[in-house]
């Protein structure tokens, strides 16, 4: 009984262990990630922004976004 009861302890001490390293490593995996998703979604915005104001300077005139909505009036009408 006593052996038992000592190996029990031994396995909770041990868990409890892993579990305060658990606590002081999962922050900084979650910050790095944070960090890591941040400058991702940074990158994709500057694309799509960069995306989009070349397409309004180079193709989107008044000229031609009048052009394009008659053509799909004229479509949806036919």
């Amino acid at each position: 009984m006593r052996k038992r009861d000592s190996v029990l302890k031994a396995l909770n001490g041990h868990s409890d262990h892993g579990r305060i390293e658990m606590k002081k490593i999962l922050p900084k995996i979650s910050f790095t990630l944070s960090l890591q998703m941040r400058s991702k979604l940074l990158l994709l915005s500057q694309e799509y922004t960069s995306r989009f104001v070349s397409g309004w300077r180079y193709g989107a005139t008044d000229e031609n976004l009048l052009r394009n909505i008659r053509y799909s009036a004229l479509e949806q009408t036919s």
